[in-house]
């Protein structure tokens, strides 16, 4: 995130960031802290064989602006085609390689995906970066006292009482099912899915 573009009296500072941007030199605000929330496609374990360890399917860049007291967030779709460095079975890295950014996090610990992040954000620090399991959807729903949703789509193939049209406080496992199912549900896009989660975080939040 940039601030306004600089004008001929208000140059950057030696030690501001600058990136132009259509002709337009924009400096980086200072006292930004980034983090970037991963949501993997396999239940949490202490230690994975090499390469599996999931795909990063949400993925969700999280601003906090200590000057402006504001946070603002970015989805990124997983399906976004990136270089993404490889590791070898040892640990040593090998050229990036273009492919879908999910694919970062299968070597394990999640530092791929933010280097690949940041790369794709020309070149942005990433300060922090958290991973949760799919048995972490269905705990935070429930912390949160469930979250009301209506279903655009029927997950009634998945879960009986989740039929298109019903208002319902997602409960558990229902949570995973209305944040991850895909193929079998509406037209089955990575695109209908994020919008779905988008909502499902706004009211998330709220309660959180």
């Amino acid at each position: 995130r940039a601030e306004k573009p600089e004008t001929r009296t208000q140059l950057p500072q030696a030690d501001q960031e600058t990136v132009e941007v259509d002709g337009v030199t924009y400096r980086k605000k200072s006292r930004l802290t980034t983090i970037l929330v991963m949501g993997v496609d396999h239940d949490t374990q202490d230690s994975y064989e090499y390469r599996k360890a999931g795909q990063a399917d949400f993925l969700r860049l999280v601003v906090l602006d200590d000057a402006d007291k504001t946070v603002q967030q970015l989805q990124i779709d997983r399906d976004t085609m990136t270089p993404v460095t490889v590791l070898g079975l040892l640990g040593d890295r090998y050229e990036p390689v273009t492919e879908q950014i999910c694919l970062g996090y299968a070597f394990g610990d999640g530092r791929e995906t933010v280097e690949a992040v940041g790369n794709l954000l020309g070149g942005q620090t990433i300060d922090q970066y958290l991973a949760m399991g799919l048995d972490g959807i269905s705990t935070l729903n429930d912390l949160a006292g469930g979250v009301t949703v209506t279903l655009e789509d029927d997950f009634s193939a998945i879960d009986p009482a989740m039929t298109k049209g019903a208002t319902l406080t997602l409960q558990g496992e229902q949570a995973e099912t209305y944040v991850r199912s895909r193929r079998s549900v509406g037209v089955g896009t990575n695109k209908a899915r994020m919008a779905r989660q988008e909502s499902y975080i706004r009211q998330l939040s709220v309660q959180l």
